[in-house]
C-alpha cells in the first residue's frame, strides 16, 4: 500500500507538531502535509493529490465548517473535523455540509490510533466508491454511445439504471421532461400506467420468471412508433433494450402496400372483362387510396384548356368533376407542364410551387401529380390532392406509384385510341369491300356474261373479244385480291413448326401452274401462322406464273450462312430495274397479293425484299 497524503489543519503550531508526530506514530504509511489556516488548506488541496483532511475546528478567519464547505464544492476526499470543542451542535452541523467524521481532540495515543484507524478505513472506502464510480461512468459512457434505449429493472420493476436515450424513451411515452435523478428508483409501471397490463409487463415477467432472454416487436399507440425490444436476465432484475424501428417498419408496410398496389393493377390490367373506362377509374381509385389522399383525377390538355376526363372522389366538390373545364393557366396542372416533371406539394397555401390565383380556385393543399403521355406527347396530367395538409412529403413509394399509374393510364388511353382508329378504319374497309363486292363486281358481272353471249354469236376466234375476256378476267382477279387485302387479318394466332419444303409443295399444288416445275433444295423449318405463310408462298409462285407467258422453273433456297432466311426466284423474263412489285406500276395499278404477302411477313417481324439476279424473277425472305 502506498503513503496515504493527509492534510493536518490547525493554527496552533505546538497542537500541529504534537498530532503529527502521534499519528506518524499510529501509522507509518501516512505522508502528512500542514496547513495552519482553512484558505491555505484549500489552496493547497486543488493543487495537490490529496487522500484525506484532518482539520481542527475553531480557527480565525475560516473555521472548520467554512473550510469544509469549501472543499465540497470541489472534492469529496475524506473530512474529518478534529476539534477541542465537542458539541452536538457542531457535529450536526459538520454532518450536514459532508464531513466524513467527528472526533474531539485529546493528548491520550488512544485517541490518535483511532483517528489513524478511521482514516485509513475512510480513504480506503472513498478509493472503492472513486473506482466504483468510474467504472459506472465508464459503462454509461458506453450505454450512451449505444443507439439503443437501455433500461434496468429489478425484480420489482424499479428502475436502477437508464441511458440518455433510455431517458428519451419514456419521456416521449409519456410526453414529460424526466431526469435521470427523478426516473431512479421509480416503478416503471407507475411512470408507464398505459403499458402495465400490456405485452411489455407480460415479456418482462417472463423472463423474470424463465430466466432467459426474449426478442419481440410492440407498437406504443401513445407516440405512434414500432419498437424492437430485447429483454435479458441480470442478477438483480432484466436489462432492456428498446430500439426504434419505426422507419423501418414503415418502409416495410409501405413496400407491401405497394406490391398490393402492383398486384391489383395487374388483375385491373389483365382483366379482359373490365371496360376501358373501369379499367382507368380503378387504377385512380388504387392510387387515390394509396395516396391517402380525396381526388383522383384525369385531366385532358387542348389548346389552352384543362377538362377533367375522369374523376375519383371521396367527397363532393363542385370543381374536380368529370367534365369539368377550366383555362391551363388557371389549373394546378400549368405548374406540371412548366417543371417538365413530377410535382407534389404538401402545403400549398405556404409554397411558391402553386400560385395564389391557382390556390384560391381549388384550394388543394396536399396535390401531387405527372403528365400523362400518348404517342410521345402530352395528352394531360394524373393528379391525387387534397384540401388537407400533410405532415410530411410524399414518400419515394408513393412518387413511384403516381410515376407508374400515369405510364400505365397514358398506355391505357393510347391503346384506346389506337384500338378506337383501328375500328374506324376497319369500319371504312368493310364500306368499302361492300362497295367492291356489290357495285363494282356486279356490273362486271354483267359485262362479262354479254362478252360470252357474243362469242357464242361470233365464235370464240374474234380476237376483239378475247381481248375483252381478258380484260374482264384481270378486272375480276384485281376485285378478288382487293376484297381478300380489305378483309384479311394479319394477326398471327397458331405459331407452328413448318417445313419450307412441304408448304411450299402445298402452295405449288394448289396453284394452275401448267408445264411449269417447282425445285426446293433446302430442310429448313420455320416457325409461323401455317395458314398465312401458305398464302405467301401461292402468291409469290403465282406472280412467278403469271407475268411470263412460257413455263418457268421456281427454285427455293437458304440464304447465305450469315443471313437467316431463304429465297424464291424464278428462271422468267425477269423484273426491270426500276420496278419495284410492292408500289403501284407505272399505270396506277397496284399488285394486291404482293402487298397482301410483306403484311403478313410483317406481322411476323420478317421482312422481304426484291433481290437481282442473272435472269427471272428473285425475292428474298428475312426471318
Amino acid at each position: 500500500m502506498s503513503d496515504l497524503s493527509i492534510v493536518l489543519v490547525d493554527d496552533d503550531k505546538s497542537f500541529v507538531d504534537m498530532a503529527k508526530a502521534k499519528l506518524d506514530s499510529a501509522h507509518d504509511l501516512f505522508d502528512i502535509s500542514v496547513c495552519v489556516s482553512g484558505e491555505e488548506c484549500i489552496s493547497y488541496v486543488k493543487s495537490n493529490d490529496v487522500d484525506c483532511i484532518v482539520c481542527d475546528y475553531d480557527m480565525p478567519k475560516m473555521n472548520g465548517i467554512e473550510t469544509l464547505k469549501n472543499i465540497r464544492e470541489f472534492s469529496e476526499i475524506p473530512f474529518i473535523l478534529f476539534t477541542g470543542k465537542g458539541s452536538e451542535e457542531v457535529a450536526s452541523e459538520a454532518f450536514s455540509n459532508g464531513a466524513t467524521d467527528y472526533l474531539q481532540k485529546s493528548g491520550s495515543s488512544e485517541v490518535y490510533s483511532l483517528l489513524a484507524n478511521r482514516i485509513e478505513k475512510y480513504v480506503e472506502r472513498h478509493n472503492l466508491r472513486v473506482r466504483q464510480n468510474k467504472i459506472l461512468n465508464e459503462k454509461n459512457r458506453l450505454l450512451n454511445r449505444v443507439n439503443d434505449a437501455f433500461i434496468s429493472f429489478d425484480s420489482n420493476f424499479q428502475i436502477l439504471h437508464l441511458n440518455s436515450r433510455g431517458i428519451q424513451f419514456v419521456n416521449d411515452v409519456v410526453d414529460k421532461e424526466y431526469s435521470y435523478a427523478d426516473l431512479i428508483g421509480e416503478n416503471i409501471w407507475d411512470i408507464v400506467p398505459e403499458s402495465s397490463e400490456g405485452v411489455f409487463k407480460s415479456e418482462y415477467k417472463d423472463v423474470l420468471d424463465s430466466d432467459e432472454d426474449v426478442d419481440f416487436e410492440a407498437y406504443y399507440d401513445e407516440i405512434d412508433k414500432w419498437f424492437n425490444i430485447r429483454v435479458f436476465p441480470s442478477s438483480n432484475g432484466v436489462s432492456v433494450f428498446i430500439q426504434d424501428i419505426t422507419q423501418s417498419k414503415r418502409e416495410k408496410i409501405e413496400r407491401e402496400e405497394e406490391l398490393e398496389l402492383l398486384f391489383d393493377l395487374y388483375n385491373i390490367a389483365s382483366n379482359g372483362r373490365l371496360s376501358y373506362e373501369e379499367r382507368l377509374s380503378k387504377a385512380v381509385q388504387l392510387g387515390r387510396d394509396f395516396m391517402g389522399v380525396s381526388f383522383g383525377f384525369i385531366t385532358q390538355i387542348e389548346d389552352g384548356m384543362q377538362e377533367i376526363m375522369l374523376s375519383e372522389n371521396t367527397i363532393n366538390n363542385s370543381q374536380l368533376y368529370a367534365g369539368a373545364v377550366c383555362p391551363i393557366e388557371e389549373s394546378y396542372c400549368q405548374n406540371v407542364l412548366d417543371a417538365q416533371d413530377l410535382i407534389s406539394v404538401t402545403n400549398a397555401s405556404e409554397n411558391d410551387t402553386i400560385g395564389k390565383e391557382e390556390f384560391k380556385n381549388f384550394e388543394l393543399e396536399s396535390y401531387i401529380s405527372q403528365r400523362l403521355f400518348v404517342n410521345e406527347s402530352v395528352f394531360g396530367t394524373l393528379c391525387f390532392a387534397d384540401f388537407e395538409t400533410r405532415e410530411t412529403e410524399f414518400t419515394t413509394a408513393e412518387v413511384a406509384i403516381a410515376e407508374l399509374l400515369a405510364g400505365w393510364i397514358g398506355f391505357e388511353i393510347e391503346r384506346h385510341l389506337t384500338r378506337k382508329e383501328l375500328e374506324n378504319h376497319n369500319k371504312r374497309l368493310d364500306a368499302f369491300a361492300r362497295f367492291v363486292s356489290h357495285d363494282l363486281r356486279n356490273p362486271l358481272s354483267v359485262a362479262m356474261g354479254f362478252c360470252e353471249i357474243e362469242q357464242d354469236r361470233q365464235g370464240e376466234e374474234n380476237r376483239n373479244l378475247q381481248k375483252i375476256e381478258k380484260s374482264h378476267n384481270r378486272m375480276d382477279n384485281i376485285i378478288s385480291e382487293l376484297l381478300e387485302f380489305a378483309r384479311s387479318s394479319n394477326e398471327i394466332s397458331d405459331m407452328k413448326k413448318i417445313s419450307v419444303k412441304e408448304i411450299a409443295t402445298e402452295a405449288w399444288e394448289n396453284l394452275s401452274v401448267g408445264e411449269s416445275k417447282l425445285h426446293v433444295d433446302t430442310d429448313m423449318v420455320i416457325s409461323g401462322d401455317y395458314g398465312k405463310l401458305l398464302n405467301v408462298f401461292e402468291n409469290i409462285m403465282r406472280n412467278s406464273i403469271e407475268h411470263n407467258d412460257e413455263a418457268v422453273s421456281v427454285y427455293i433456297g437458304e440464304l447465305s450462312e450469315n443471313v437467316n432466311g431463304f429465297y424464291i426466284e424464278d428462271d422468267g423474263v425477269g423484273i426491270p430495274e426500276d420496278e419495284d412489285l410492292f408500289v403501284p406500276d407505272e399505270n396506277g395499278a397496284t399488285r394486291f397479293g404482293l402487298l397482301i404477302t410483306k403484311e403478313i411477313l410483317r406481322a411476323h417481324e420478317w421482312d422481304i425484299s426484291q433481290a437481282k439476279c442473272d435472269s427471272g424473277a428473285r425475292f428474298e425472305i428475312l426471318i
